[in-house]
């Protein structure tokens, strides 16, 4: 029945630790008809988390204190957000009005910092955040390979910061010493895989030159003739470019995370570089793939772990972009679009000459003389697209990507061990 959420969050925040221990007694885990404590329990965990960050924008004077916030701790209110837009049939009644109190929160909570983020950018440019493209964050690793030194590059679409986050402690976890680490890299502007993905590639980011010919992205280099905008050429490049075997470019996720024991990648085999690509989230069309982020989070923790029994003991991970979901009110309006010469448009971003809106974030398309609108904040402009599932435009969540490096020792070190014999079970 609370209305207000401050009020509704630190009711709930108040009996966390109530709702957990009966989540682990006799009625929230062993009877037969199970009470949902667990369902209240992480219905207060969101709630608390989003009131701890309640209003946090507004301290900040800059996009890159919003940046630092964001990669710091503002990633988990994310990663717990994730969770209230699952589709639960064990839900309860009774907490269906509880979560749809939540989930408004964490919209407003999303709609709040990007609208103070896009704010602070339009006095900016996203060239100012001082963070890498992926491509150049993993430059040094990668010509660092060597045979003795292997290095598998994992280039995944739509990874958002959070997941990056997620899949680091993934792998972390039952391990002795840390080691997964994140850093946070940029998309572009605006933030598509067309273009996000020729900055994955290293060395590229100075040399490119990107444009759309026929309603079709170009992402050009000197000394190759083909688009980078292209999966296939973007292979072909890195084949050339490293002189590289062709299955080695040609790995996919979803052939190694199925693939046999006697069918994993070997560093012998293959050589010193290797190049994985997954499209495990994003189908392309604005879409998330439903097979849920904690099964997709759990492939490609598997799919690193089998680069490193097949020699692979440095891995890194980067991805072109992030995402963003939104469920707009019955009321919510949409951007009209831009006026102008326009090359492209989506619902998160219109590029083109000479364009002209009232109130869109107006930039240059990165590496282009193309101009760019985007909406602020979490806005759409009135053109194709589906909602629910949003990129291209320059929330945090978009523009803000991980870069997860993976390095384990070469040679394991023996470890004294005693095991004990129970002489009972009491």
């Amino acid at each position: 029945g609370l209305e207000n959420f401050e009020e509704l969050a630190k009711t709930l925040e108040s009996g966390m630790g109530f709702y957990r221990r009966h989540e682990d007694g006799f009625w929230g885990k062993r009877a037969k008809n199970r009470l949902r404590w667990g369902h209240l329990a992480k219905l207060a965990s969101a709630a608390g988390l989003l009131l701890q960050e309640y209003r946090v924008e507004a301290v900040w004077k800059s996009p890159a204190d919003a940046v630092d916030w964001f990669v710091r701790q503002g990633w988990e209110v994310d990663l717990r957000g994730e969770t209230l837009f699952r589709e639960d049939p064990e839900l309860p009644g009774g907490l269906a009005g509880v979560l749809s109190r939540v989930r408004k929160a964490y919209l407003r909570h999303v709609d709040a910092t990007n609208a103070a983020f896009s704010e602070l950018l339009s006095y900016s440019s996203p060239d100012l955040l001082a963070l890498p493209f992926a491509g150049d964050a993993i430059k040094e690793a990668v010509a660092g390979a060597t045979a003795k030194e292997p290095v598998a590059v994992v280039v995944l679409d739509a990874c958002r910061f959070d997941l990056g986050c997620r899949l680091a402690e993934l792998l972390n976890q039952g391990e002795p010493a840390k080691r997964a680490t994140v850093t946070a890299a940029r998309a572009p502007v605006p933030s598509i895989t067309a273009i996000g993905m020729p900055l994955c590639l290293p060395g590229v980011s100075g040399e490119l030159k990107v444009g759309v010919e026929g309603k079709e992205w170009q992402a050009m280099v000197e000394g190759f003739s083909g688009n980078l905008a292209v999966a296939e050429q973007r292979r072909e490049w890195l084949r050339g470019t490293f002189k590289l075997k062709e299955r080695a470019v040609k790995l996919t996720v979803g052939e190694i995370a199925d693939a046999s024991a006697s069918e994993w990648p070997n560093a012998k085999a293959l050589g010193r570089l290797v190049f994985v690509s997954g499209d495990d989230l994003d189908d392309h069309d604005c879409v998330l793939k439903p097979f849920g982020l904690d099964q997709t989070l759990e492939r490609y923790a598997t799919v690193i772990r089998k680069l490193r029994s097949g020699g692979y003991n440095h891995v890194v991970v980067v991805t072109d972009h992030g995402f963003y979901h939104w469920e707009p009110a019955a009321d919510e309006k949409e951007v009209p679009k831009p006026k102008g010469e326009i090359a492209f448009d989506s619902r998160r971003a219109i590029a083109g000459h000479d364009l002209e809106h009232a109130s869109a974030l107006k930039f240059k398309v990165t590496r282009s003389e193309l101009e760019v609108c985007l909406p602020r904040s979490v806005n759409c402009f009135k053109t194709y697209g589906r909602i629910g599932f949003f990129h291209g435009g320059a929330t945090l969540q978009e523009l803000v990507t991980p870069v997860l490096v993976v390095r384990w020792p070469k040679k394991a070190k023996k470890t004294g061990v005693v095991l004990k014999p129970l002489s009972e079970i009491v």
